[in-house]
């Protein structure tokens, strides 16, 4: 059962995993037989230029992804752009929503590490079908030809965005 997930990972998302994750450049898959032997099943890196500025907001960067299983590499080039909001920008847009308090909102952004931020990923060598990311992709489709990342509101599953009407939330939660 775990090794047919790790398979289908590999078939499916292992190529576009690390875009948008900033501190993880290199995954290695290995299964271990019942001998206790290891048996690489995959590596996956990313390389990322520099940034075509570091001090201002977006930021554009190339990148390239390799997938080496069976002793055979996959290279994707991938054009990155990346904006990250000011936090003030955001506390004012969240405190319009009604039964909002600003004061709040700042401490809750900080303490739940919620940044205003979006980036999208073009493939740079063969049309993709985009998918939605927070931090990882999710299984949500975009419909459009680009990767989009931005820490959307999710369900505990990862399956499907929450509105903030939804119920069933755990009355005090971060979630209300």
């Amino acid at each position: 059962m775990i090794s047919r997930l790790f398979h289908d990972f590999l078939n499916e998302e292992a190529e576009m995993t690390l875009l948008f994750l900033r501190n993880i450049s290199h995954i290695s898959i290995q299964e271990i037989g019942a001998d206790g032997s290891p048996t690489s099943l995959a590596e996956i890196s990313i390389t990322r230029s520099p940034s075509t500025s570091m001090d201002t907001s977006p930021r554009t960067l190339t990148a390239t992804t390799t997938l080496t299983r069976h002793h055979s590499s996959q290279t994707q080039n991938w054009r990155i752009l990346h904006t990250l909001y000011p936090q003030t920008e955001a506390v004012e847009l969240l405190s319009q929503e009604p039964g909002s308090n600003r004061q709040n909102l700042q401490g809750f952004l900080k303490f739940s590490k919620l940044a205003p931020e979006i980036a999208i990923a073009a493939n740079m060598d063969r049309p993709v079908s985009g998918r939605l990311f927070t931090y990882l992709p999710l299984s949500i489709s975009s419909g459009l030809p680009i990767h989009v990342h931005a820490l959307f509101a999710l369900d505990l599953s990862r399956r499907h965005l929450r509105n903030h009407n939804d119920i069933g939330l755990q009355p005090g939660s971060r979630d209300q």
